[in-house]
């Protein structure tokens, strides 16, 4: 009975064991393939020192925050995270685990080549003792070395940071717009007090960051409480603005100073759309006069004077329509010597009789006409154009000449006509006479 039991137990062995094992095998890394450690952190702008507390394992003892990061050294390979999705011989990328690597929902995220910024994974931390698993994965697919770090946490920021609250990325800035501009600091106070830590200017560059690229330096913050102060200016503060060259691909840099006035490697940019020499088209909307033209000699007009309007990138509703504005929607208006004549015009071509206008006194007028949104509230940037002319009420001279030609033409019909009728009744007289 007991060598039938010993038999059973056996062969279920020899038939299990042996699949066991490659199963084992294969979630086990046997070896550092690329002699992956964790030597150093990076904290308070500086290296320090971790300890190897066995094997593939590190610890640090101080206490890292969102301003630190992990630092990681490796050999014999290309670290990128490009190679998660283009997998190639001799590249590879790494996974972060939080605790260890046994169970799919502990990955942190993947990541290239080191340092690993805590920020990046700050909010799947928890505050106090963190372990840190690193996994190497190749180009197989299969992870080939492995390192640990121990440490301390403390979700909190002490270096200074900057958050652009407006105007939003892609915003157009041209002369005939002023832009708010408003950024959040972080543990960072602008100020003029000298040798304090976290105090200093605020350098705004465009482009890049060069001394012939900046244009302009902001003193002053607003105290926003919990660490965070505020900088609100206008682009009508920035004196050498209109120094960027136009494009739909320029950059505002935003850089901290220390306090005696030094760049220092804390900035942010925002992309923008530049237009001050009106040079590209940024795909704004854009009204024009094109008849009469502006260098034309001769202004004067009468009240059947053709005007004539293009516009571009914009839809002109023909009627008022009720609902929320729409961007590149919206009405034609007629100005005339500031006075509105039409605020929801249909066409792209008036006279002045067509107005209404034929019976104003003559003299120069100032016509203008603008586009609105479907408030009737002005675009931004604005988009209008305007023409003086010397409007008169009567007709031209050429119209003034043919109307008295006609006059006469017709007094000569009448004395003929007149002279027909004589001569008629004459002969009836004679002939009654005669008779």
């Amino acid at each position: 009975m007991f060598r039938r039991q010993f038999l059973v137990v056996t062969l279920i062995l020899a038939i299990f064991l042996p699949v066991l094992s490659i199963s084992t095998i294969a979630q086990t890394i046997t070896s550092n393939s690329i002699n992956l450690s964790i030597p150093k952190v990076f904290r308070a702008g500086k290296d320090e020192i971790t300890k190897n507390s066995g094997g593939d394992n590190w610890k640090y003892e101080g206490e890292l925050t969102l301003d630190d990061s992990i630092k990681y050294g490796w050999q014999n390979t290309d670290l990128d995270i490009k190679y998660k999705t283009a997998p190639t011989k001799g590249g590879g990328y790494i996974k972060v685990y939080i605790n260890d690597d046994s169970k799919p929902e502990n990955l942190l995220t993947d990541y290239g080549s080191s340092p690993l910024p805590l920020n990046k994974i700050g909010d799947k931390l928890k505050t106090g003792d963190n372990t840190l698993v690193l996994v190497y994965i190749g180009s197989t697919g299969n992870p080939s070395a492995r390192s640990t770090i121990n440490f301390t946490f403390k979700s909190a920021i002490t270096s200074p940071q900057i958050k652009v609250l407006s105007p939003a990325e892609g915003s157009v800035f041209t002369k005939d717009l002023d832009q708010d501009i408003a950024l959040e600091l972080t543990n960072f106070v602008v100020d003029n007090i000298t040798d304090q830590k976290n105090h200093g200017k605020l350098n705004v560059y465009f482009n890049t960051i060069s001394p012939s690229n900046l244009i302009g330096t902001q003193s002053s913050s607003i105290d926003k409480g919990d660490g965070k102060s505020e900088v609100k200016f206008n682009t009508k503060d920035i004196p050498n603005i209109n120094k960027i060259p136009d494009s739909t691909e320029s950059k505002l840099i935003f850089v901290l100073t220390n306090s005696k006035g030094e760049n220092t490697d804390f900035k942010t940019e925002l992309k923008v759309k530049t237009n001050y020499n009106n040079l590209v088209d940024i795909g704004l909307p854009r009204v024009t006069i094109t008849d009469p033209r502006k260098d034309r000699s001769d202004m004067n007009i009468n009240a059947d004077r053709k005007f004539t309007v293009q516009i571009e990138n914009f839809q002109v509703l023909s009627e008022r329509v009720d609902g929320a504005n729409e961007n590149g929607k919206g009405y034609l208006q007629i100005i005339v010597d500031s006075t509105p004549i039409k605020v929801v015009y249909p066409k792209l071509d008036f006279t002045f009789n067509e107005l209404g206008l034929g019976a104003l006194p003559e003299g120069k007028k100032t016509v203008k006409i603008q586009l609105v949104n479907k408030d009737y509230t002005k675009l931004k940037p604005g988009a209008e154009d305007s023409v003086d002319v010397i409007f008169s009420p009567q007709t031209s001279k050429a119209e003034v000449t043919k109307d008295s030609n006609q006059i006469q033409n017709n007094s000569w019909r009448i004395v003929i006509i007149v002279l027909t009728v004589i001569l008629v009744l004459g002969g009836i007289a004679i002939i009654v006479t005669k008779g």
